[in-house]
């Protein structure tokens, strides 16, 4: 009986009761922490599995921990001030991808760690309470060096690490550090860009290529067990639904996210419209439920889509209607993120200004050109969290 209570409680508490029938509520955010050089862009933000934490990534190659404010959980939403981090890492170098323990829990301190991926590093792992290094797992390549992984992540139970590399798949056993590993040829060509853990069944993983390919593969395979097709540029990011038996994709100067049927042969589910016009990586999330997908824009707005809804054939060429599109910054919205236990969102803003870069290599360039490339660009570099409950006036 204490177990059905437990298991009851659990139920209860997975359900965020997001609602999306209005604009959201913007309840705090983190400006200052980024102003530490000129054109500081994230690179996306990502709440811990127990919805306590934040992570963000920076250019200034940081890694920040920021704490869900206290008032929010003592719902008091009138005091709510800038939030500032807690943690602060430096890498040291160009960060190529991050990612949380899959276990972690803020009421076991050891189970408190992210992993971060940089170039000329290992793939390294932090304690997020100290910021301390705790240890390192060394990718050796055919001449004996270090080589970084293009993207990083843990298996659903913590218990391995996928990383991935040009045309292969370095796994990583969790609890021996150092370099030994496994390494899969996915078969698919180009570089592995992202990676992620199927949430239902132990050993199974996606990959996705620069070469606008994405492949699911097993760790019992040698080769993969379906591959997939159709982005227009390179796949930046994937993910699996709760229950694991969708998978969607997006990627570069692509303006899709596609949705895959892993229990038809990969059959394609349909589309989702959104902004992407450079190389950049712009996140979309799935909340707990599977219920909502949200995605950043390069224009600053964010989309949010209801996936109960019935979803178009193949080949129709038409996407379904997002039940929410609002402006969250100023710039480039490049992370999206649901958290687990309450209806709050982060998203994270900021994109790389050429024009900065030139006007700092060539002081003396005062082209028109320049100027008018510009006039529509606004600079945003900034964490934002809102409130996606009931009518927050009535909170």
């Amino acid at each position: 009986e204490e177990g059905e209570m437990a298991e009851a409680d659990q139920s209860n508490t997975n359900c965020c009761w997001y609602q999306f029938t209005n604009t959201p509520y913007q309840m705090t955010g983190s400006w200052k922490d980024f102003k530490s050089k000129k054109n500081n862009f994230l690179k996306g933000c990502k709440w811990s599995p127990d919805g306590t934490c934040l992570l963000s990534c920076s250019d200034d190659n940081r890694m920040r921990v920021y704490n869900l404010p206290s008032e929010i959980m003592q719902w008091n939403f009138s005091n709510l001030t800038e939030m500032r981090s807690v943690v602060d890492v430096d890498v040291g170098e160009t960060i190529y991808d991050y990612c949380w323990y899959s276990e972690m829990s803020s009421s076991e301190v050891e189970s408190c760690l992210f992993l971060t991926s940089s170039r000329d590093h290992p793939i390294q792992c932090w304690n997020a309470f100290t910021g301390e290094l705790k240890c390192t797992y060394r990718p050796i390549n055919h001449v004996d060096e270090v080589e970084a992984p293009h993207c990083v992540c843990f298996r659903t139970d913590g218990s391995k690490i996928y990383s991935g590399f040009k045309k292969v798949v370095r796994i990583f056993d969790t609890a021996c550090p150092g370099r030994k590993s496994q390494v899969f040829r996915v078969g698919v060509p180009g570089i592995i860009s992202c990676v992620a853990s199927s949430p239902t069944e132990t050993g199974v993983y996606a990959a996705g290529s620069f070469s606008r390919t994405i492949c699911l593969c097993s760790e019992s395979m040698t080769g993969p067990l379906a591959v997939m097709g159709g982005h227009i540029g390179g796949v930046t990011h994937i993910k699996f639904s709760p229950d694991g038996t969708k998978l969607f994709s997006g990627g570069r100067k692509d303006p899709y996210i596609n949705c895959w049927d892993l229990r038809m042969s990969t059959t394609h589910l349909g589309q989702y419209q959104r902004t992407v016009t450079t190389n950049q990586r712009i996140y979309f999330d799935i909340d707990s439920t599977g219920q909502y997908l949200m995605s950043g824009n390069q224009d600053g707005f964010v989309t949010v889509w209801d996936l109960s809804q019935p979803q178009h054939c193949e080949g129709d060429g038409v996407s379904p209607a997002p039940v929410l599109h609002y402006q969250a910054h100023e710039d480039a919205v490049n992370g999206v993120s649901f958290n687990p236990f309450i209806p709050v969102t982060a998203t994270s803003s900021g994109q790389r200004h050429y024009d900065d870069v030139v006007s700092t290599m060539f002081p003396g360039n005062d082209s028109s050109e320049s100027e008018t490339e510009t006039a529509d660009c606004s600079e945003d570099n900034s964490i934002r969290l809102w409130w996606n409950g009931p009518n927050f006036c009535d909170t």
